[in-house]
């Protein structure tokens, strides 16, 4: 059940990321002025990573 919860606040993080990309690339990634590709980038490896984790979780961890 703890894994499930973890899993799942990751997949929330992601989703953070993904809102707020522009933010992600200024600050982590350290990025002065981002260009668009690289926030669509960023955009879409969060939305992949946590949609795919979450179907993981729901389907393999009962």
């Amino acid at each position: 059940m703890l894994t499930k919860i973890i899993c799942l606040a990751v997949c929330a993080i992601l989703l953070f990321v993904s809102y707020r990309a522009r933010f992600f690339a200024e600050r982590i990634l350290k990025k002065q002025d981002p260009s668009e590709a690289l926030l669509l980038k960023i955009k879409i490896a969060a939305l992949a990573c946590s949609a795919a984790l979450f179907i993981i979780v729901l389907i393999f961890m009962k």
